[in-house]
């Protein structure tokens, strides 16, 4: 590539030095001539001393890094906007009134201060991310590797390492976001915070943690179950379609539409939930170091 790229530049050389003009609004590309237009719209390609598609697989693994990193920047970005609203309210003095919008306040910090903290958290999640989506890729590809003894049982104890450490780095930079939106501190120093944390109370985290999450799951049966029992009860005792003699000639596939929108909207809504409970459980755990090293 570097030589191709040297021969490119020292036969443009040779052409300045023998006097040829370039013609700005007709370029020869070999036998034929190029516009500008026809160059812009793509036919700059036979310039380049290499061949697009040769790079395509890399561009394609870049367009796949950048949306995995988009996504985690914003999941990082949502977890910071309410990590700040609820230290605002938790963190505020004791029957003091809640000045302003929590919400609103937290987000302009979000873009005043916290961007790079959020950005950087989302690379981290999508580069581990990335790594075990390549290494699934690659052992989907070597499939002699299912010919060699124990090759598909290597392969998957990978896949599951990896699997954990990506479970472990998102758990991590979501509580770190969450100290950073609560302090305002960098990402290494709340990541350090959060670490010292979570391992000082792993068993009150892990009892925090399993009770919501039973919470919240029976929160969405909730839902789901009450959506698809009203939607059975209009199907079934409709007074219009009853006055006019119609009957749903699908009314299971109707259902089933009903109970899987209605799971979907309890999810996002019940997200929520479980983000604010994860702020309040390190802020409790901030608040109870804070008594100890005062009354120490």
């Amino acid at each position: 590539y570097q030589d191709a790229i040297d021969g490119w530049r020292l036969s443009t050389e040779a052409q300045v030095s023998a006097g040829q003009r370039l013609n700005v609004t007709a370029m020869q590309t070999g036998p034929t001539s190029m516009t500008v237009q026809d160059w812009v719209g793509g036919g700059f390609r036979a310039d380049l001393p290499f061949v697009v598609a040769d790079y395509y697989g890399y561009m394609w693994l870049s367009h796949v890094l950048i949306i995995l990193w988009s996504y985690c920047f914003t999941t990082s970005c949502l977890a910071m906007v309410v990590g700040g609203a609820v230290g605002l309210w938790f963190w505020r003095e004791p029957d003091a009134p809640l000045r302003g919008c929590p919400v609103c306040r937290s987000f302009a910090r979000l873009l005043l201060y916290q961007l790079g903290t959020a950005a950087f958290g989302g690379l981290v999640v999508a580069l581990v991310w990335f790594t075990r989506l390549l290494v699934q890729f690659l052992l989907k590809r070597l499939r002699v590797l299912s010919r060699v003894p124990l090759g598909g049982v290597l392969g998957c104890l990978l896949d599951c390492c990896l699997k954990c450490v990506e479970r472990f780095v998102k758990f991590i930079n979501r509580n770190t976001v969450i100290v950073a939106a609560i302090h305002g501190e960098t990402y290494c120093y709340s990541t350090r915070t959060a670490f010292k944390l979570l391992l000082s109370n792993v068993l009150r985290v892990a009892a925090v943690s399993t009770t919501s999450l039973m919470l919240l799951f029976l929160g969405k049966l909730f839902v789901v179950a009450s959506a698809t029992a009203a939607a059975w009860a209009w199907i079934r005792f409709d007074p219009l379609a009853q006055s006019f003699n119609l009957k749903s000639s699908t009314p299971v596939a109707t259902l089933i539409v009903v109970a899987v929108l209605s799971w979907v909207i309890a999810r996002l809504f019940m997200n929520v939930y479980w983000v604010v409970i994860e702020v309040l459980a390190p802020s409790s755990l901030l608040m109870m170091r804070s008594c100890l090293a005062f009354s120490a």
